[in-house]
């Protein structure tokens, strides 16, 4: 067991727009904030699975080319192979928790 011991409230996201929280075991766990406009192009991963949960704003997420809006409280668990990107669209930041399978190799296509 593990307790991280720091607050999400005070990180500095300022420098980064991703602070990775853990990478211990068979997964990672990473905080990202997206900003207005922002955009994670169209991609796959082949092998890695992934869950975001969202902390707070709003993030519009493209699965297969279907549209979903997640609010602040929701979440999205994502199977590898599907295709996927991530748009904050709205006038907040968006701040998400990612946790994805971790794999000693990179497993990321952008189409």
């Amino acid at each position: 067991m593990k307790i991280w011991d720091r607050k999400i409230s005070e990180l500095n996201m300022d420098q980064s727009k991703q602070e990775l929280l853990s990478a211990e075991g068979g997964y990672t766990i990473s905080l990202i904030c997206f900003d207005r406009g922002q955009i994670e192009r169209r991609h796959v991963h082949r092998i890695i699975n992934e869950v975001f949960f969202v902390l707070g704003g709003r993030i519009d997420i493209i699965v297969d080319d279907c549209r979903y809006t997640l609010e602040s409280g929701q979440m999205v668990y994502l199977e590898a192979g599907d295709i996927h990107s991530l748009e904050n669209v709205y006038q907040e930041e968006a701040r998400l928790l990612q946790i994805k399978t971790r794999l000693e190799i990179e497993d990321y296509t952008e189409l």
